[in-house]
């Protein structure tokens, strides 16, 4: 499929030192799911996004990434949305904390 490639580009440019270029990727493979209406790998693409946006100095934007995500695999009942809990309490989001 298409779009797990594009996350595919987006994790490699992220992975060798590039999370600048990952962004576009990780926006192109998120956008794919959605209109696919794939939830979790819209939540997966989204945690991606967030850890690159991270990466590239930008943890408001890394942080509202995450939330989306968080929402998508809490409707889900998928027990990621847990992880996603953690990650945002560690980088000093309250919102996501509940």
């Amino acid at each position: 499929m298409r779009a797990h490639a594009y996350d595919s580009v987006g994790y490699v440019h992220q992975r060798t030192g590039n999370p600048a270029k990952s962004l576009a990727w990780y926006q192109r493979a998120i956008e794919t799911y959605v209109r696919l209406g794939d939830r979790y790998s819209t939540a997966r693409g989204l945690t991606h996004l967030g850890d690159a946006l991270d990466a590239t100095g930008d943890p408001p934007a890394a942080n509202r990434a995450w939330r989306e995500a968080q929402a998508i695999l809490d409707d889900l009942e998928h027990p990621d949305g847990d992880l996603l809990r953690r990650k945002l309490a560690r980088s000093g989001d309250s919102a996501g904390s509940g």
